[in-house]
């Protein structure tokens, strides 16, 4: 089931698109075609080997919403690499090659839903280990992730409203390392809308976890949360609860959760948010939170899961957030963090501290300008070693037409460890081309 879930979406999208009226349906087809040169492939500190490396990626985007009861997006690309003096590395499977990133929803009757989510990416392995934006061979493997939800949301009264149902996540990952899993939970919650802006919850989830590599539990989580709007530009959030794991080989743990957050919006430069957030978690798989409307499929883009490890088993985060965006036509965000991740079955601690920052400016109305870029430092536990992460890209599109898009890139990566030899400097130039039909 782990390899074939992405095939078999396709051939079953395949299918419904085969009945679909034209006037339901939007496709959008495109061809996008990239020649980088990268001087450090294999992200050595000495005797450094560099390539020319020709991207080729169909894609296709589609979205269905034949009527109240169902609406799908399908992002599905194949990235092909071509290497010029590393043949031996080209990336020419199938299976290999697929992006895929799958969201639906289905409302068979009113108040009930099935949600469907799978995405499939090359993710690093080990943030322990070299890993680099923009190069997507060195610790690097597939992954997928598979969810379906069935829940139920009844109106108990006009401001209360409960939830029930149903999660099933299937993570798989092609390196040995990796830790595959199926996971199977029940959730319910009660939710209470004051006419003040206040909205309370109540909530439990139970938790079925079978991973592969690390021992098998049962999770029971209670918990509680508020969100108040204290006016139209100011809202703040938080929630606490207890999680009690039940291990199959060792003794149980309890473990408590907590986050708190706030969101200010000031109208100045354009429109400037402010967002604050501290957070006190268990991850129990990479997937998203589903019980968040606002968590999105988006880790091509999001800098941050480029330092971010395949997990061995239940880990506690912590993590805290200070992000700041603005402006229209010089859009800029900067985000300040820390983070912590602990294994539970064992004595493995990762702490990163860093920012990221990116700037978006349209020159003209063809033209436009980015810049993206992170500083990080990591410290690994027992081991006390430490890493420093420096990455700083930027690009300019240009609109040639309706249907082609241009761009010219340059990113820089640095990794400066007191490990020796996993010290690296990397520079990447690319220039690409974008064809949508």
């Amino acid at each position: 089931m782990k390899k074939t879930i992405v095939p078999g979406l396709v051939a079953v999208m395949i299918l419904i698109i085969s009945s679909m009226s034209l006037a339901e349906l939007s496709i959008t087809p495109q061809v996008n075609v990239r020649e980088a040169y990268n001087d450090n492939i294999f992200l050595t500190q000495t005797d450094e080997e560099d390539d020319f490396i020709t991207t080729v990626e169909p894609r296709i985007t589609l979205d269905y919403s034949p009527n109240s009861r169902f609406d799908m997006n399908l992002d599905y690309a194949l990235i092909f690499r071509f290497y010029a003096d590393h043949k031996e590395l080209n990336d020419t499977s199938i299976r290999e090659t697929q992006r895929t990133t799958l969201q639906a929803q289905a409302r068979p009757l009113n108040h009930v839903f099935i949600d469907v989510t799978d995405y499939y990416r090359r993710v690093p392995v080990d943030i322990r280990n070299k890993v680099a934006t923009d190069n997507d061979f060195e610790n690097r493997t597939e992954s997928n992730t598979f969810m379906i939800s069935p829940y139920a949301v009844f109106p108990l009264t006009s401001t209360v409203s409960s939830r029930i149902g149903y999660r099933f996540i299937n993570e798989w990952y092609k390196d040995e390392l990796g830790n595959n899993s199926d996971s199977h939970s029940a959730f319910l919650s009660l939710e209470k809308k004051f006419p003040t802006g206040l909205n309370t919850s109540i909530g439990y989830t139970y938790l079925a976890y079978r991973p592969e590599l690390s021992d098998d539990y049962d999770k029971h989580e209670g918990s509680v949360s508020a969100e108040y709007q204290i006016a139209s530009n100011f809202r703040v959030w938080g929630g606490a609860g207890i999680a009690y794991l039940n291990f199959s080989n060792r003794s149980n743990e309890d473990e408590p959760i907590w986050n708190v957050g706030s969101e200010y919006y000031m109208g100045i430069l354009g429109g400037t948010t402010l967002t604050v957030t501290y957070s006190e978690s268990l991850s129990d798989t990479d997937a998203l939170d589903y019980s968040d409307p606002n968590d999105t499929i988006d880790r091509e883009t999001d800098l941050l899961q480029e330092r971010e490890s395949i997990t061995s088993g239940v880990t506690k985060e912590k993590r805290f957030d200070f992000i700041l965006s603005s402006g229209q036509y010089l859009m800029v965000t900067v985000n300040p963090y820390y983070a912590e991740s602990q294994e539970l079955e064992t004595d493995r601690v990762d702490e990163r501290t860093g920012v990221d920052v990116t700037i978006e400016k349209p020159l003209t109305a063809k033209l436009k300008a980015a810049l993206e870029g992170y500083w990080e430092t990591q410290e690994f536990s027992p081991e006390n070693n430490e890493v420093d992460l420096y990455s700083l890209g930027g690009s300019l599109e240009y609109v040639l037409s309706r249907n082609i898009t241009s761009t010219l890139g340059y990113r820089y990566n640095n990794r400066n460890s007191d490990t020796e030899g996993d010290d690296y400097d990397n520079n990447i130039v690319w220039v690409a081309a974008t064809l949508t039909f």
